[in-house]
């Protein structure tokens, strides 16, 4: 009996062994996803600012801008899949007697969280972008007259 109940507890730290390595590996993604997104946002503000007409730099600075939400959607969409692995892996914890996500769980609740942080950042992404393009719509008033 002693042994059968050792043998599942066995199993399902066998599990939630692979459980947390599926879940480096989500977190890895979502973080690359987000990376390769931000990255070719960039490159499109880049682009954008050395733009002679303000109408390319306007479409340039919208796709830039657009790309970078587009990048954070699908962070918290690999986010909201992370935390449901998350709990799961909380209940087998509570079967097996380990303690180590409810632990990071609880450090992760404190401060401000990295999806606020992104938010905070687009915002200033996006004030950023609306000040070229205005700073761009300035230099073609000026160029005419």
């Amino acid at each position: 009996m002693a042994e059968d109940a050792e043998s599942t507890r066995n199993e399902r730290l066998q599990v939630y062994l692979k459980l947390i390595d599926y879940k480096r590996s989500i977190g890895a993604t979502q973080w690359t996803v987000l990376s390769v997104f931000t990255t070719a946002s960039g490159a499109v503000v880049v682009f954008a600012i050395g733009r002679d007409t303000s109408t390319v730099v306007g479409i340039s600075l919208l796709f830039g801008v657009c790309l970078y939400w587009l990048g954070f959607m699908l962070y918290r969409r690999y986010r909201a899949y992370n935390r449901r692995v998350s709990a799961y892996l909380i209940e087998l914890e509570e079967q097996i007697g380990v303690g180590f996500q409810k632990y990071v769980d609880s450090f992760h609740q404190r401060g401000f969280s990295t999806e606020r942080i992104l938010v905070l950042g687009g915002a200033v992404y996006f004030l950023f972008g609306l000040a070229v393009f205005v700073m761009s719509l300035l230099g073609t008033i000026q160029q005419k007259h």
